[in-house]
């Protein structure tokens, strides 16, 4: 019987480590892992992107693997420049893009499983529940480029000129609803913003400032979903099949998306064949959808054409919470920062209070440069995903070494394989940035100081915020305005003060701040304001 035990054991643990990846040797991996839970509960429990960026620079190397928890193939975390371009632009549709990152938020509502078929069959189902049949259920490159055409132009900055005067409005509502000398979660009042700009932008919507009822019910829910998301036990609930958050209310609070006015379900026939689009829905993101897409929504039924648009618009929404917690993160480092904070006055002040478009895209140098600097140094999505579909040969600008001597220009893997780009580490490595720690956003005005010789991936000022290639976010242009006018008439009334409190980042579908020591409270980053004598 002891004899059988123990043949049971052996065989389990055997099973449980040949599971595990076939990743060359030669790439390098940190110590540290446990045998139960690899390195990801240690990525989980670091400060959102601090683990890849110390491993990158102790081992000395732009790409590792790390053990995946509970058995499962290592990961492979690639931050080497022509690697993520071969990834990204030359491979684009030879890798599956995960809407969540598994590696770091397993607990996620649509839980991404290493196994390539359950891709399909666990995960895509419960995108579809959430999103619809969207940009992040649909796979292959035809699809991708059908649904991208539904929202380029929507996003244009022919079409973010003609919308500015919403983000303006809403950016006025806030300040007209603050006063005096207070500390305040900066998080809370950037998320009721930037819901309450894209509402006006997007759907012709109200959302009384970010304070109305439908408001604080996708606000809430948000914000329940990143706690839980954030705690130790979501990291654990993230291993199991269940996916209990499905069934919880912060679920049916998100699906309050899909139930703006503005996004019931369109009949298409009706607008097709009174050739009036304002007789059925807003103006708006809707209406440009259905006015420049025309023969592309002829093409599609009835039942897909309302699913593909319920998810722009609604990503509109789930896209509010990245530029809020952007703007969050710019003020924080302002108030760490005055003498750049009130640089950055002095130039706001030269065109208020007018903050036309062209002004605020064009005649505002360090106003662009705290821009790109704050979305270099704090991205709100640290970290993309993808999974091979195909054994592929990724190439290396930086070669590895083994032990024997012998240069390794490129790695070889199966498909299958788990390959995390971490973009908060590759928008700080010091190959390319030097000081890439440090928030300094002259880096942007002063000539020759761009790393370009090291940037092979071109996305938005060379870094990976946005993502790149085909897949490069269809809204960066909208967000990158409401970003500065946002932050522009912010600092032209009102004087960031830090309260000195020491903030970690943790990963819950966004960048989320949280004050050591005050993690159980969730998501926070208390600055204090004061109005601008």
């Amino acid at each position: 019987m002891t004899t059988s035990i123990f043949v049971v054991l052996v065989g389990l643990v055997s099973k449980f480590l040949l599971s595990r990846g076939s990743l060359e040797k030669y790439i390098p991996m940190p110590g540290g892992a446990s045998f139960i839970w690899g390195h990801q509960k240690y990525v989980f429990e670091s400060s959102a992107g601090s683990a890849y960026t110390t491993w990158f620079r102790t081992l000395n190397s732009h790409v590792l693997q790390i053990r995946g928890a509970l058995g499962k193939p290592n990961i492979l975390i690639i931050a080497d420049p022509l690697a993520i371009n071969h990834i990204m632009i030359r491979r684009i549709y030879q890798y599956r893009e995960h809407l969540f990152c598994s590696l770091v938020i397993p607990f996620a509502p649509f839980l991404i499983d290493n196994v390539l078929q359950e891709h399909s069959e666990v995960s895509r189902p419960r995108i579809e529940r959430l999103l619809g049949r969207s940009l992040g259920w649909v796979e292959g490159e035809n699809e991708h480029k059908r649904m991208s055409q539904l929202v380029v132009h929507s996003f244009s900055w022919e079409s973010v000129r003609s919308g500015a005067h919403n983000i303006y409005m809403a950016a006025n509502t806030m300040l007209q609803k603050s006063n005096g000398c207070v500390t305040l979660d900066i998080t809370k009042i950037m998320q009721q913003a930037t819901l309450d700009a894209i509402g006006r932008y997007a759907f012709a919507h109200d959302f009384g400032g970010g304070r109305s009822d439908e408001a604080n019910c996708i606000l809430n829910s948000w914000r329940s979903m990143a706690e839980v998301a954030i705690s130790l036990s979501g990291f654990y609930v993230g291993f199991t099949k269940e996916h209990v958050l499905m069934r919880t209310k912060d679920m049916q609070g998100l699906m309050l998306i899909r139930r703006v006015p503005i996004l019931n379900r369109l009949p298409l026939r009706v607008i097709q064949s009174q050739g009036n689009v304002r007789r059925t829905i807003h103006a708006g993101i809707a209406r440009e959808l259905l006015i420049r897409n025309k023969d592309l929504l002829a093409q599609m039924s009835d039942e897909d054409v309302p699913e593909d648009l319920l998810f722009k618009l609604s990503k509109c929404i789930a896209g509010s919470e990245t530029t809020a917690q952007a703007l969050s993160y710019a003020i924080w480092e302002l108030a760490k920062n005055p003498p750049v904070q009130d640089r950055l006055r002095a130039e706001v002040k030269t065109i208020s209070p007018t903050f036309s478009f062209d002004q605020v895209q064009g005649s505002m140098p360090f106003l662009d440069a705290v821009t790109r600097e704050i979305l270099r140094l704090h991205p709100p999505t640290p970290y993309m995903e993808r999974n091979a579909i195909e054994d592929d040969i990724i190439p290396l600008k930086y070669p590895l070494v083994d032990q024997g001597g012998k240069v390794h220009s490129e790695i070889r893997i199966h498909a299958g394989q788990t390959i995390v780009i971490p973009i908060h580490s590759v928008n700080r490595l010091t190959t390319s940035w030097g000081d890439g720690d440090v928030f300094r956003p002259d880096r942007w005005l002063e000539k020759d100081s761009l790393p370009l010789n090291e940037i092979v991936a071109g996305g938005w000022s060379s870094i990976l915020t946005f993502s790149d290639g085909p897949r490069i976010c269809t809204g960066y242009r909208l967000a990158i305005f409401e970003f500065k006018l946002f932050l522009a008439m912010i600092i032209d009334g009102f004087q960031f003060i830090d309260t000195g409190l020491k903030i970690s980042d943790r990963y819950a579908s966004t960048m989320n701040p949280v004050v050591v020591g005050e993690e159980k409270r969730g998501p926070q980053l208390p600055v204090t304001i004061t109005l601008v004598d």
